[in-house]
């Protein structure tokens, strides 16, 4: 069975083809909220994928590392100028996180916010979150 890096672990084809078929999902549905909801939002929403490194900060560990290879990762579907929507497998963040966002040149750009919304996405190994920057 192929494997594809997934930070500290890999992840098989078929959790794959869960992550891919969730994020498709949730760019079909940003078409219908921004039809009915978009007026009302602060800021324009725009669906964009990306993976996210995700630090939860710990007794243990406070200071964030210099890239996010070694840290749970994520996928942003839609961004904002006011926060992000994403997915991830790992349950029940916490409300105070910092996100490790991959440019192209390998860096990370840190963000710091809360988890404003978080739900399990039914009959997928995933959960939905909704993060709000810090300003």
């Amino acid at each position: 069975m192929t494997v594809l890096t997934h930070g500290p672990r890999q992840i098989s084809v078929q959790e794959h083809m869960a992550l891919e078929r969730v994020l498709e999902t949730f760019e079909k549905l940003h078409v219908r909220s921004e039809h009915q909801f978009g007026r009302l939002r602060q800021s324009v929403r725009r669906p964009l994928r990306n993976e996210i490194s995700l630090f939860i900060p710990s007794e243990t560990q406070q200071i964030l590392p210099r890239n996010g290879d070694d840290l749970p990762k994520a996928w942003c579907y839609s961004l904002s100028q006011g926060g992000m929507g994403f997915i991830s497998r790992v349950a029940e963040l916490p409300d105070g996180i910092t996100i490790g966002w991959h440019i192209p040149d390998g860096e990370v750009r840190w963000l710091t916010g809360l988890v404003v919304r978080r739900r399990p996405i039914p009959e997928e190994a995933y959960w939905d979150y909704g993060f709000k920057f810090k300003r």
